[in-house]
Formats: C-alpha cells, structure tokens, sequence
C-alpha cells in the first residue's frame, strides 16, 4: 500500500493559493466573491484555505468569475480540483486517525523538504517496527492490540517516504534529535539498542541529514516542543510548520511565522553535533546500554 502523490492535500493547498491570490489581486473581499457566486462566505473560506473536499462545481464558478475558462490557470484549477476529490491511503485508518493526525499525514506524504525537531522520541519516520509497538503501547495503554498494529502499519507506510514514491523524489529529511532521545526508555533495552543502530544506519542515506543537539547545548526558545516545517517545492505551496504537543498538531503557514521557525532550524543546526559526531554520539549510547 505505497503513498500515491501528488495526493488531495496539495491539490487543495493548490487551489487555495491559487483563489487567494486572484482575489486579492482584484482587490475584492470573501463576501464580495461569495455574494457574486451566490455560495457563502465560509464556503469560500474553506476553499481558499484548503478544508475539506473541493467541488468541482464551486471550481468551475470561481474559474468563470475569474474569466479564466480558457486560459492555463483555469485548467490548472480544474485539475488540481479533480485531484482534490481523491483519497490517500492514510483514510483507510480514519478510523484510528484524527482529522489533524490525517492532515499531518497527507502534508508529509506530499512535501520534498521536511526540517524537523524531535524530543523525547525518535521520529517516527526512522522508528523500527518494536520501538513504534513499544512507544503506542506506553503512551496509548488503552490501545487495543489491533489498534498498536494498525498503528505501527501506519507509521511504516509513511516511511516509504523516505525510500521513493511514485511521482516525485523520496522526502529530503533534515531532522535535529535532542539528545534525551538516546537513552529515553521505550520498550526493553534491546528494543532501544536496535533503534540506536538503525538510526546509525539512516544516517548514511543520501536524503537524510541527522544531527543530535548535545545535552550540553545552550538552550534555545525552539527546543521546548516537537515540530516539523514541510516545503513543496513549487512557488504556489505555501509551506507548513506543524508543531505536535498534548492537544494535537497546529498547523500555521503565514510566511512571517513560517520564516521564523526557518531561521531557528538553523540557529539548532549551528548547536547541533555535525552527521559525522552524531553517528559518533549514537555510538556512544550504545556503547553505555552494552557496558
């Protein structure tokens, strides 16, 4: 069951962006769109802001308003609507999943460019298969068997992201560990061990950059939480910072904000152990489990 990008998610990114700025271009307000077309405002604003399923009739009308029936921008938004429509694999698990669980999922599975910031675990797209069952059996305990399973498939999935995709080039991933990660218990000592040794191995792959951030580092305001920042790789997707806390994932994408968390990666990539140390630092927490 192999990811299938381009996926709904960007398509919809896609023709928010897309109606967004032939709006503003024109000077006009949601209303003022709304009213002409006879739908509501919050209709409209869903569209443009990439919520919920597109309708092509909806489509087809902004195209009209926006007299772009013939030109390659109105194709292009039929097409991106026509994607819209579709299914990612990820709704096969909608029933384990929440929508922000799902949304994550669908940016991941479509981004070229992933920064990202992991404490206390592992990321999950370079878990192995015990430490990932480990993990949602300790943080989840309600959770059925059925369900860790359902759940570690998932996870397992969205790691072929990492080794190609149909369509476009596997995910670059350039992640910063905090060091607790290293000697955070998940599972057995065993499962922790092999989990320090694939991560040595990931480290060797062409599209992955992994660095530690030392323990000893000086703290930094971007160390307190889990994030992810996803590029898309064309100038009409807007990139996307998930930040992951208690509650869920929050989602922003204005650029202020967006650049902002740019600048603290790599205020963290400054701090951080380069690949060559970091595999050396990995090897050391396993030297500690073995001694």
């Amino acid at each position: 069951m192999p990811p299938n990008p381009p996926g709904p998610v960007l398509a919809r990114k896609r023709i928010g962006t897309k109606l967004r700025s032939l709006r503003d271009a024109r000077g006009l307000t949601l209303d003022q769109v709304a009213d002409a077309l006879l739908i509501s405002v919050s209709k409209l604003s869903r569209l443009e802001n990439a919520q919920g399923v597109p309708q092509l009739r909806d489509v087809r009308d902004l195209v009209a308003f926006y007299e772009l029936s013939d030109h390659p921008d109105g194709r292009s938004l039929m097409r991106w609507a026509q994607d819209g429509r579709g299914k990612g694999w990820w709704m096969d698990f909608r029933d384990i999943l929440r929508p922000e669980d799902a949304e994550f999922i669908g940016y991941e599975n479509e981004a070229t460019v992933c920064l990202q910031y992991s404490i206390p675990f592992v990321p999950g797209l370079l878990q192995t298969p015990e430490y990932t069952r480990s993990l949602i059996s300790q943080v989840r305990p309600q959770s059925s068997a059925d369900e860790v399973e359902r759940r570690a498939e998932t996870r397992r999935i969205r790691q072929q992201n990492l080794t190609g995709r149909d369509g476009i080039r596997p995910l670059e991933l350039k992640v910063i560990i905090h060091e607790v990660c290293l000697s955070q218990s998940v599972g057995s000592t065993s499962a922790l061990r092999n989990q320090l040794v694939s991560l040595q191995a990931s480290a060797k792959a062409d599209n992955i950059d992994l660095r530690i951030l030392p323990a000893d580092a000086q703290p930094h305001v971007a160390i307190t939480s889990m994030w992810q920042h996803f590029s898309f790789g064309e100038d009409i997707d807007r990139d996307v910072v998930c930040m992951e806390g208690l509650t869920g994932y929050q989602y922003v994408d204005d650029e202020t904000t967006v650049r902002t968390f740019e600048r603290w990666f790599a205020e963290l990539t400054r701090r951080s152990l380069d690949p060559v140390r970091s595999v050396a630092r990995i090897q050391d927490a396993i030297n500690l489990i073995d001694s």
